[in-house]
């Protein structure tokens, strides 16, 4: 069923490689889990395996995930939602849409 715990990993998953807290980041890890399963799905166990390995690897190395760190490189937010609290300096603080 859908309410599995199999399925809930994978949510786990997607938003983990994705980006947690973002909307972006959830939609680029479903289709990196899908890309991902349609390829290995067929090698059983091995293919979870490699789906935990790959999870440790993103929580170690990116902990923003793929789209927080496209954020943080290049600096382009797709939907810009929400307030954000810049502190340009010390003293200095500015609220913005």
């Amino acid at each position: 069923t859908y309410f599995s715990v199999q399925w809930t990993a994978y949510m786990i998953f997607m938003v983990l490689v994705g980006g947690i807290s973002k909307f972006e980041g959830a939609i680029l890890g479903a289709i990196l889990f899908f890309v991902i399963e349609t390829f290995f799905g067929s090698a059983g166990v091995w293919y979870l395996i490699g789906l935990g390995a790959t999870a440790l690897i993103f929580s170690l190395y990116l902990p923003r995930g793929l789209w927080g760190e496209v954020e943080r490189r290049f600096d382009f937010q797709l939907l810009p939602v929400g307030y954000r609290l810049k502190l340009p300096g010390p003293n200095k603080i500015k609220w913005e849409e």
